[in-house]
């Protein structure tokens, strides 16, 4: 993305362009099975014809662009990461011993799978509901991707850490998979629109959506 005369661009630039420097970013919370890396550009020449679309509409379509379909796998990245969070817990509640009898047995485990299942089951929803308004090309398939993006990386992170729980000590171990994905369940409310962002959205859209149908 460039600007010029207050114009935002964007452009395609190769990799091995003159003047481009690529650095890996190491010590990442998360995101280690991803190439993550720090750009430099040092008087880097690009030909206008690598100018995606007009001059000017970078931003708002390009970009936009961009982040639509970014919320939108976040969205099932997020289901995901919940669902396997809520095998893990299963499982392990299965097969752990406590007190001479498994762990499932216990009102407070079955509280924590109980919302889990329910939370796994509204993210499902919200996915398909999504997929089926961007096939139809709905008018409100943004806004419900946005919302199906900021459920999901919430309850991803609530089932994760619900895991580690279940887990107890072992939970905090990388032995086992529940704490790689309660460390990854944390980046998806941070990319892609912070969950914070996506809340301003959501709300600027209840308040001209619900307000109209209240009104009449």
């Amino acid at each position: 993305m460039a600007q010029r005369d207050g114009k935002i661009s964007t452009f395609i630039i190769e990799r091995n362009t003159p003047g481009i420097t690529v650095t890996p970013i190491k010590g990442l919370l998360a995101g280690r099975g991803a190439y993550i890396g720090e750009i430099e550009f040092d008087e880097v020449v690009v030909p206008e014809e690598n100018m995606i679309g007009k001059e000017g509409e970078g931003f708002v379509y390009v970009v936009n662009t961009a982040l639509d379909s970014g919320r939108y796998s976040i969205a099932w990245a997020g289901l995901a990461i919940a669902q396997e969070s809520l095998n893990a817990m299963v499982k392990y509640a299965r097969e752990r011993s406590q007190f001479g009898k498994k762990i499932y047995n216990y009102q407070a485990i079955q509280s924590i799978i109980a919302d889990a299942v329910v939370r796994v089951h509204a993210a499902n929803a919200l996915c398909e509901k999504a997929a089926k308004l961007r096939d139809d090309k709905h008018d409100d398939a943004v806004i419900e991707t946005i919302n199906a993006k900021y459920f999901t990386s919430k309850i991803a992170m609530q089932i994760a850490t619900d895991a580690v729980q279940v887990h107890g000590g072992n939970g905090c171990c990388n032995e086992y998979p529940v704490e790689r994905m309660f460390r990854e369940a944390k980046i998806l409310e941070i990319i892609e629109g912070s969950t914070q962002i996506q809340q301003e959205i959501i709300s600027r859209f209840g308040l001209r959506r619900y307000y109209r149908i209240n009104s009449k």
